[in-house]
């Protein structure tokens, strides 16, 4: 118990993380180029992070430009932020203009994470920072600045979805390719037989090792069984 507590309160405070709420957001990143943790205290990958992240944030205390920041998605102080950027694991992190954050794709050990920040966390171009911004991008700027809110949310919409019929059109092939593998399991089985020479083996004396030792493959498999639905992280990443 005195050990779960430890970690929970590493991975929900630390001195030099940015506690970012919905009450202090706008004023704390004012200006800045972030990077922020969303998190959850009960995380286990959370709990891992915590100690690099905090690491990480003692780098960059009272920097003129970057902000090494979190979110409790857990709390409702931090909640708001977790729904307004579409939060669906943790820990999600993401970086770059507030209003325009991307999500954050690299390792999560302190020297990666060191590494991205120093490159990345320096004035970027954004619609409260156009000092920076190319020509281009100011007339990107501009074009999207004269259009209606009705206009923007028409491309909004029209974004999503087609980034929702790709994702159907991706599982659908997911679908099509478990039952493929399925089909083509059964056939090698049923046209190798398989079973009858294991088990004549196995009469004759023969042990497998373990990794020879493969049952029929479930005439009802799933390809849904290794949905990551629900994942909170991927264990690859500590």
């Amino acid at each position: 118990m005195i050990l779960i507590g430890a970690l929970l309160l590493i991975t929900s405070a630390s001195a030099s993380v940015v506690s970012l709420t919905g009450d202090n957001f706008d004023e704390l990143t004012a200006g800045k180029t972030v990077f922020i943790k969303y998190f959850a205290p009960w995380c286990g990958h959370c709990q891992a992070m915590a100690a690099d992240w905090e690491t990480l944030a003692s780098d960059w205390v009272d920097h003129e430009v970057g902000l090494i920041g979190e979110v409790n998605c857990d709390d409702i102080s931090g909640d708001m932020l977790c729904d307004v950027e579409d939060i669906k694991q943790y820990p999600t992190l993401k970086w770059g203009s507030p209003s325009m954050l991307q999500e954050y794709e690299g390792g999560k050990m302190y020297s990666e994470m060191s590494e991205f920040a120093k490159a990345h966390l320096k004035p970027i171009c954004a619609v409260t920072n156009m000092d920076v911004c190319s020509e281009e991008e100011k007339a990107s700027i501009t074009k999207y600045q004269n259009q209606s809110v009705d206009e923007l949310l028409k491309i909004i919409e029209d974004v999503n979805d087609k980034i929702e019929e790709l994702e159907v059109e991706l599982d659908a092939k997911i679908d099509a390719l478990g039952d493929e593998y399925t089909e083509k399991m059964k056939n090698i089985k049923e046209t190798s037989k398989i079973n009858l020479v294991k088990s004549i083996f196995k009469s004759k004396g023969g042990q497998l090792l373990p990794d020879d030792e493969m049952d029929e493959f479930p005439e009802d498999f799933d390809d849904g069984d290794f949905s990551d639905e629900d994942n909170f992280g991927d264990e690859d990443d500590f």
